[in-house]
């Protein structure tokens, strides 16, 4: 499963120190796993590559 981080993905950026985790145990109880997280993020000056 490629997990997909930006604004049409599984989780959004805006929200993902508390989405991703849930998405994550989610995967896991269902017994299935994740192979690949993809973002949005181009560079590191990118909004959501910055910790807020």
């Amino acid at each position: 499963m490629d997990l997909r981080v930006h604004p049409k993905g599984h989780v959004k950026p805006e929200i993902v120190a508390i989405d991703l985790p849930k998405a994550i145990r989610n995967i896991k109880k269902s017994e299935s796993n994740y192979s690949m997280i993809t973002t949005s993020i181009e560079n590191i000056n990118s909004h959501f590559a910055i910790q807020q």
